[in-house]
């Protein structure tokens, strides 16, 4: 017999053997009597074992199946139980539909995807006579990636160019159930036109939208605009709109100013747009220039992001040369084309189609001979060969004004010139040169020096400086044909005049040193091509030469007379020329120059050295007391050095010529005579003074450059007996003479006359001389016959009885006098003043004789006589002042007529 348990928890009995029945007990008891027994009923429970609030993208299943067990009270799992899924929440589905538990009791749907929506999804699963009968599982649905992108506003408009659309373009992202996604990144890019946007990276909002910071429309006619969704593989969108023209076309003279942005430019022939302030003029399209485009001193700019067509005129030039001065642009994005057109500027002129342009996207050259010159016979046409030019010179001028950059200050030391302002040419692909002007600025002249004061007189020439270049560049063809080319030569050096003052009686006459400043190097051209340079017609390329050496001047004083104490010995005069500019040390190269013989070459000179002109003062005039006359200064003068010329051809050969050495000039330095006493009662006869010794004389000439023709070099041109000694006074004995010595040594000619076409620079005005003795402080512009500027003179103090002082100034030609009267007992009497005849001049006193002996029969070149007569009662004291003026006469010239200079302040 076996016991077993059905499936509803009945017991059976079963006999084996011979017995055939089988024996059901469904309650089965103590006491019973062999019949069917039943155990007591257990509960089936239902419950989630897994899949339960997860988290999934719409559309997609749940990565966790949901799974339930069926399960007796005990624990005991039930097999084979159905189990029922039902979607009962957001829409989305189920792999199967019933499911029947497995060994382990648990069953699953197979799968659970999410509705389309985002939101709660609901999932039931039920079995019938469970506990509960069923339970449920949620899920949250998430929008999915972006996969759509639609255009929302901003299409199809239409706005004038370089303004903003009306309405900003924005797009809507959704996933691929159309569901707006958030916080996707979206890129709005310019994608034709050449418009700009503003705030270009957006992300979108709730709703899915985003919406770009604005749209500058570029171009006239189609813009459009594409927006992009980062990490999506949708289609970018694109907004289209048409850009309407803005035209700058002046109808009348008019004014701008800032940065002007326009379709296009059109100034018609007769019509001036005048820049009132820095100007920069951008144009989409292209730009006309048949009138004017003007503006002084300030910066100009014309960009065009295609081409520029000029047959007028820009200007930005300033009224006078100028450091700070602003240059001119002209920058065409495709090219550009100039006929007779006028390009003046004070700063630098800057023409291309492309900035970037630098010179090491030409060919280097590495040696110094010309390479792949090619040469067609002198008759080839001057027909230009390029066909299709992109950038065109036809005619016109290209050139910095005023010609030549600011001068020095003067002053003591002259401070140094402006440099000269390049011009440049420059395109990407061929450019021609159809005739023309093209010239860079000369280099500034070096200021003058000027020091007038009893002290050490020291002045110095500021330097030249130096020339601007012309630098002419195209990567493709370089043609030239009949254009004049014009690089700046170096400025000169300042010249320096340094004139010392008779001092107090019993002092040394004052020292005088100048040096003149150094001429600066010439500028040069530099022409370039990527492929070829082809001259066409007969083309002239000057080289700017070296500047000049300014002119040295240095007039030393003379001694001071005896007094209280001896004639004291002059001062000594220093002057060295300034040194003349070298060229540059380049040499002219090319490589493919096809007609070369058409360039004439010419200039590349260096300039020539300054002259030094000196003049060391005399000595001073003894007295009775004090026989010896003092001695004369010492003289130095060292003429500047021609510069070299050192630009070389393409052959390697100089070019230019040497400059010519400055000349040296001396002007002796005498000795005074010794004190002479014939027979003076009661004295008797008495020695006669020593005569001084004349004042050593040294220096030289300059020497002359090299160059493909080397500078001559300077002369000495002895101006008076160099080093006169003074004679022995004449007395019981008399007195002996003093020593004469020249030193001076010399590269060329010597000659005591004037020679031809001497000259000693730039000649100062006759302004600022000041009186040499007795402490007279003179109006400096009456010498010049400005009598309206008077002020007292103050001779001395004779007591309480009146003083008339009357000052003379002679002409050594005799030629006038000026004459002025003060009466010292009316201090705030006025002069009176005239200008009259020598021989015939009345100061209301009676009339004096001629005065030209009153500075002993001599007049030193380059001085004047003043003559002091002060009279008390009967009594007078006469001083005579050697009164020394800058001479505007070149070479010196002792007969002009100073009058010349009159109301010069």
């Amino acid at each position: 017999m076996g016991i077993t348990f059905d499936g509803e928890g009945a017991m059976r009995i079963r006999r084996f053997g011979s017995l055939a029945g089988v024996l059901w007990c469904t309650a089965c008891g103590g006491g019973g009597d062999g019949g069917t027994v039943t155990p007591p009923p257990e509960n089936r429970v239902l419950t989630r074992t897994a899949g339960d609030q997860q988290t999934g993208v719409v559309g997609a299943a749940v990565a966790i199946v949901p799974r339930v067990k069926v399960a007796t009270t005990s624990g005991a799992a039930v097999t084979g139980v159905q189990v029922s899924f039902a979607v009962t929440g957001g829409g989305g589905s189920v792999g199967q539909s019933t499911g029947t538990t497995d060994g382990a009791g648990e069953a699953t749907p197979g799968s659970w995807s999410l509705g389309a929506a985002p939101g709660a999804n609901v999932l039931v699963a039920s079995v019938a006579g469970t506990t509960p009968a069923s339970v449920t599982f949620t899920a949250t649905a998430m929008t999915g990636p972006p996969a759509q992108v639609v255009k929302l506003a901003g299409d199809h408009q239409q706005a004038v160019v370089q303004t903003s659309v009306a309405i900003r373009p924005s797009v809507r992202v959704s996933d691929q159930f159309n569901n707006p996604v958030a916080g996707a990144s979206v890129t709005f890019a310019v994608s034709s036109g050449g418009g700009t946007v503003a705030d270009a990276s957006q992300v979108t909002g709730s709703d899915g939208v985003a919406t770009v910071g604005g749209w500058t429309l570029g171009a006239v006619g189609a813009n459009s605009l594409e927006a992009t969704v980062t990490g999506s593989a949708a289609a970018a969108v694109v907004f289209t709109a048409t850009g309407d023209e803005l035209l700058f076309s002046p109808a009348a003279d008019t004014s701008v100013a800032g940065t002007i942005r326009v379709t296009r430019v059109v100034i018609p022939a007769g019509r001036t747009v005048t820049a009132t302030a820095a100007v920069t003029i951008i144009v989409d399209s292209v730009a006309s220039i048949a009138g004017t485009l003007r503006g002084t001193c300030v910066p100009i700019t014309l960009v065009s992001r295609q081409s520029i067509t000029i047959t007028g005129s820009l200007d930005n030039s300033c009224a006078a040369a100028d450091d700070n001065a602003p240059a001119l642009r002209v920058i065409a994005g495709t090219g550009y084309t100039m006929t007779n057109a006028t390009i003046a500027s004070t700063g630098e002129i800057d023409i291309t189609n492309d900035t970037t342009l630098t010179d090491a996207e030409f060919p280097a050259i590495s040696s110094g001979r010309r390479r792949g010159v090619r040469s067609s016979s002198p008759g080839t046409s001057p027909a230009l060969a390029v066909a299709n030019p992109i950038c065109v010179i036809g005619g016109g001028t290209y050139a910095i004004t005023p010609d030549t950059a600011r001068k020095g200050n003067s002053g003591r030391h002259g401070s140094p010139g402006g440099s000269g302002r390049h011009a440049r040419i420059s395109c990407r692909g061929d450019l021609v040169i159809a005739g023309g002007t093209i010239r860079a600025q000369h280099g500034g002249s070096g200021g003058d020096g000027l020091d007038d004061s009893n002290r050490p007189a020291d002045a110095s020439g500021g330097d030249g400086g130096p020339g601007g270049d012309v630098r002419i560049r195209a990567t493709g063809v370089l043609s030239i044909g009949g254009a004049s080319i014009r690089s700046g030569n170096g400025g000169s050096g300042g010249n320096a005049a340094a004139i010392g003052q008779v001092g107090l009686i019993g002092t040394r006459g004052t020292d005088a040193n100048a040096r003149g400043g150094d001429g600066a190097e010439g500028g040069i051209f530099d022409l370039r091509a990527g492929l070829e340079v082809q001259f066409e017609a007969s083309t002239p390329l000057v080289v700017g030469r070296g500047g000049h050496g300014g002119a040295a001047t240095a007039l030393a004083a003379n001694g001071s007379p005896a007094g209280a104490q001896a004639a004291q010995d002059g001062g000594h005069g220093t002057a060295e020329g300034g040194e003349g500019g070298s060229t540059r040390d380049k040499q002219l190269r090319a490589i493919n120059v096809l007609n070369p013989h058409l360039a004439q070459v010419s200039g590349g000179s260096a300039g020539n050295g300054g002259v030094a002109d000196a003049m060391a003062g005399n000595g001073g005039v003894p007295d009775k007391a004090f026989p010896r006359g003092g001695h004369g200064g010492q003289v130095n003068a060292i003429g500047g050095d021609g510069g070299d010329a050192q630009l070389r051809d393409v052959n390697g050969g100089l070019l230019g010529l040497g400059g010519d050495g400055g000349w040296a000039s001396f002007s002796g330095a005498k000795g005074a005579a010794g004190w002479t006493n014939l027979c003076t009662l009661p004295d008797g006869f008495v020695p006669g003074g020593n005569g001084g010794n004349g004042g050593v004389a040294s220096g030289h000439d300059g020497v002359g450059g090299s160059g493909s023709s080397n500078g001559q070099p300077g002369g000495v041109f002895v101006a008076a007996s160099t080093g006169n000694a003074g004679t022995g006074g004449q007395g019981e004995p008399n007195g002996a003479t003093g020593t004469v010595s020249d030193q001076i040594t010399r590269t060329g000619q010597r000659t005591n006359a004037v020679p031809a076409g001497f000259s000693r620079g730039t000649p100062f005005p006759c302004v600022n001389v000041q009186p040499r003795s007795l402490d007279v402080p003179y109006p400096p512009n009456t010498l010049c016959g400005s009598p309206s500027l008077v002020k007292p003179i103050s001779v001395g103090n004779f007591g309480a009885e009146p003083v008339t002082a009357t000052i003379t100034r002679v002409d050594p030609a005799g030629i006038f006098a000026a004459i002025f009267v003060f009466d010292a007992a009316n201090a705030n009497a006025p002069f009176t003043s005239g200008v009259f005849p020598v021989g015939n001049v009345n100061t209301g006193l009676g009339p004096r004789p001629n005065a030209m002996p009153i500075c002993g029969g001599h007049v030193p070149p380059g001085f004047y006589c003043i003559r002091v007569e002060v009279s008390l009662g009967p009594t007078s004291k006469v001083a005579r002042i050697p009164w020394r003026v800058r001479e505007q006469a070149v070479p010196r010239d002792e007969n002009a007529d100073i009058a010349a200079c009159a109301g010069i302040p």
